[in-house]
């Protein structure tokens, strides 16, 4: 379990040191300091000190979040009719957040799947909405965009959740300078336009 400023951020496998790497790899560096931390981490893992900055767990998820993890993994892999050889659990970067992120990996620590866990009411509202959104895409006859599916989605005790298909390790956000026309990026799935009088 990996902290920052006695924040949980990142809980990975203790598996072995190829499994604890390949969850760091899932903790995304959309910031300098968080790709900086990502690195030091890795190099704390690959050189076998990774107890310098971590913390061990028999449950990542902490008391706050009311849930059993390990129990809520074991009915996912029991709905999904495949073994999940391991969880990769991040927290998202704003304390406030009532929500969690787990990356599901195989034996060959390829993902196959990405779930959103919601605990608070209105954030389980906002992922039967997000749920919803990816069925109606699914059934769009996308060319240039692609959505992940939706594989599953359910409650447990006290968490809602969606599990989705993992996004490619190659995708990167698409970025719309000022000014630019996003039209043709929304045309697929837009719908009919009108205008609004003023």
């Amino acid at each position: 379990m990996f902290q920052y400023r006695g924040r949980d951020v990142l809980a990975v496998p203790e598996a072995s040191k190829a499994a604890s790497l390949a969850g760091i790899a899932k903790f995304q560096p959309f910031t300098p300091k968080r790709r900086l931390y990502r690195w030091l981490m890795s190099g704390l893992i690959s050189i076998g000190a990774a107890r310098l900055a971590a913390v061990s767990r028999a449950n990542p998820v902490g008391s706050e979040f009311r849930f059993d993890f390990n129990l809520w993994r074991a009915e996912l892999e029991e709905s999904l009719g495949r073994r999940i050889a391991h969880a990769i659990v991040t927290w998202p970067p704003q304390p406030t957040r009532r929500r969690l992120y787990v990356h599901l990996l195989d034996e060959n620590f390829q993902a196959f799947g990405f779930v959103k866990v919601a605990c608070s009411g209105s954030d389980q509202e906002k992922l039967a909405a997000e749920a919803e959104a990816l069925r109606v895409l699914d059934k769009l006859p996308l060319r240039q965009l692609r959505a992940p599916k939706l594989l599953h989605q359910g409650c447990f005790e006290e968490i809602g959740f969606l599990m989705m298909e993992p996004l490619p390790a190659a995708a990167r956000p698409f970025r719309l300078d000022v000014g630019d026309d996003g039209s043709s990026l929304t045309a697929e799935y837009r719908g009919e336009t009108f205008d609004v009088a003023a």
